[in-house]
């Protein structure tokens, strides 16, 4: 399954690499200090995530070739870790696209719908045993 091992590699290297390259582009295109922040923060861990793969996996098989890797090369899924500890991280700290925004509102939409439900339900239920009784 070499071939599927190469695959997987060079999606994993398209999939960083294009989160860097849009994390930059965003960060180098913002006007706000505070989205600046932001695309400083996730920039800086999807490099942590990006760098350990590339030194400990990628470089070793790329110049010592098959089978030559430092670490065992499922444990770099541990490093793709980084990526939403970071974007957790800006979005505690710096309110990353304004989440708590969205998951209040979710909370209220949910609350009013559960509520609506139970007296809907609660209606239908009255109903049914008065009317049988």
């Amino acid at each position: 399954m070499l071939w599927f091992r190469t695959l997987r590699y060079f999606e994993y290297g398209a999939g960083f690499i294009t989160v860097v390259a849009t994390t930059i582009y965003n960060y180098v295109s913002a006007v706000s200090i505070r989205i600046k922040q932001q695309m400083k923060i996730i920039l800086i861990s999807s490099l942590a995530a990006l760098v350990p793969v590339l030194v400990l996996i990628f470089l070793p098989q790329a110049i010592w070739g098959q089978g030559k890797d430092i670490i065992p090369s499922g444990f770099s899924i541990l490093f793709v870790v980084f990526i939403p500890i970071g974007m957790g991280y800006s979005i505690v700290t710096q309110r990353l696209m304004d989440i708590d925004l969205i998951i209040r509102r979710s909370v209220v939409y949910g609350l009013i719908t559960l509520i609506l439900a139970a007296l809907m339900s609660g209606r239908s239920l009255l109903r049914l045993i008065f009317k049988t009784s």
